[in-house]
């Protein structure tokens, strides 16, 4: 078994030809059912690891991204060292796959790319324990997250927002949100909201329950911070809430699906829920 696993790994390496070692990243992954192979690839994760991004730089692949997941997963608690590289790297990945023309490369580039984010969103829960390092890798993230909250992003919105919500939730305890955590929060509503003549909201209204849980955690989080203006806006973050839950009562009133409109409700309790101090000094 080492023999075979080590066979594997050395056809991994950048001297091989690129089937060959595509062809090793998949066998690789399909040997760790396999306990006494994990226990062997363990010894030399931090080869295995290089060799795995190395590849991915060369060769976007949704199941070389999904291979490459599996490894995570299996050795979750090994990972932590190398969150911010493996981070670095699928941030890139994304960045370039994204700019690819699916008419040319059959959709491939799409796939790879939302990989790349479910992947993202495996390192946050490793890491979600350690405030420190959640932070370098938000950091790492930011473009990925910002770019899944537009038009041409709605293929990662899902998986963007959920690691939004989960860096709020674990790396917020204490302290107020970043920059950058403010930074996505108008377009976070905006995705919903829609422009004032959209009858039906946003171009991701869809999306409304998933966001409606972010936008929680931004007002348990960092009540403070809704009255703060963000960035390129010449209106509080409160105001910008405010507009969020008139435009998704108008559009849920218009169409057919009042749960969405009880799920933006529930922004109101919590607003009341965290900023009851802060709401009676704004009114009159």
């Amino acid at each position: 078994m080492t023999q075979f696993v080590n066979g594997i790994a050395s056809n991994m390496l950048a001297e091989q030809p690129l089937p060959v070692k595509f062809a090793a990243a998949g066998a690789l992954e399909k040997i760790l059912s396999n306990e006494q192979a994990q226990a062997q690839i363990k010894q030399g994760l931090d080869t295995v690891l290089k060799c795995y991004l190395s590849l991915m730089n060369e060769f976007d692949s949704e199941d070389l991204v999904s291979a490459f997941e599996s490894i995570m997963t299996i050795y979750s608690k090994d990972i932590v060292p190398y969150a911010v590289e493996i981070c670095n790297h699928l941030t890139e990945q994304y960045r370039r796959c994204i700019q690819q023309d699916p008419d040319e490369d059959d959709g491939e580039g799409i796939l790879t790319a939302v990989a790349s984010f479910t992947s993202i969103r495996r390192i946050l829960d490793v890491v979600s324990n350690d405030i420190p390092l959640l932070t370098q890798v938000e950091e790492k993230i930011y473009p990925c997250l910002l770019h899944s909250l537009t038009a041409d992003g709605l293929d990662s919105i899902e998986e963007g927002i959920d690691c939004i919500t989960l860096i709020l939730y674990h790396s917020y305890k204490n302290r107020p949100l970043s920059q950058n955590m403010w930074n996505l929060y108008p377009q976070l509503l905006y995705v919903c909201a829609g422009n004032d003549d959209d009858e039906d909201g946003g171009f991701g209204f869809e999306f409304v329950n998933q966001i409606v849980v972010a936008i929680k955690n931004y007002i348990s989080r960092d009540p403070n911070g809704l009255f703060s203006v963000s960035e390129g806006k010449t209106v509080s973050n409160l105001a910008l809430l405010h507009h969020f839950i008139q435009r998704c009562l108008y559009v849920t009133k218009n169409g057919n699906d009042y749960l969405d409109g009880i799920a933006v409700v529930g922004v109101i309790i919590a607003m009341f829920e965290n900023m009851s101090g802060q709401l009676d000094n704004e009114l009159p």
